[in-house]
């Protein structure tokens, strides 16, 4: 079983960029790094043929920057909003706290599984995208959020 966890490792790190580190942290979270965190959770999730799109929101949303904060007030590299926080510890039963959120690790765990609660209620690419970039309950708008992240993820 674990063999087959390396193959798809190696998969998904050779097909995501590997010339970035994340800014703003002690430890070196280097491409290696994020890319692991991102097939660990697209595997816990289901969704491992996602791995290229969660990539390309986390450059959208932060350019890879752990410490980034919007002035809407999400956190992190796929920038989570408090109440996508206190949802995923509601389901999940977890205690994570808004500090939690700087860590790559816990943010990519909550934004792959946020990005697939959005992805599995309209099965479609690009309304999971509005639905991930503006929130599940909200009314969307014209928003070029998608094409960004598209764009990203198809660059060559």
């Amino acid at each position: 079983m674990r063999s087959i966890y390396k193959v798809l490792f190696f998969i998904a790190v050779i097909s995501l960029p590997l010339e970035r580190v994340v800014i703003g942290t002690p430890v070196a979270y280097t491409a290696k790094t994020i890319n692991s965190h991102i097939l660990t959770e697209c595997i816990r999730n289901g969704i491992i043929g996602h791995t290229n799109i969660i990539d390309s929101i986390i450059y959208v949303e932060s350019r890879y920057k752990r410490d980034a904060v919007s002035h809407a007030g999400a956190v992190g590299v796929m920038q989570i909003m408090p109440i996508a926080l206190r949802e995923y510890n509601r389901v999940n039963k977890s205690g994570y706290g808004l500090s939690d959120l700087y860590k790559p690790d816990v943010n990519i765990r909550i934004g792959v599984w946020n990005y697939k609660r959005c992805y599995d209620k309209y099965d479609d690419l690009w309304l999971a995208l509005f639905a991930y970039n503006a929130g599940m309950s909200r009314k969307w708008y014209a928003s070029t959020y998608p094409g960004k992240v598209m764009a990203r993820m198809n660059r060559d």
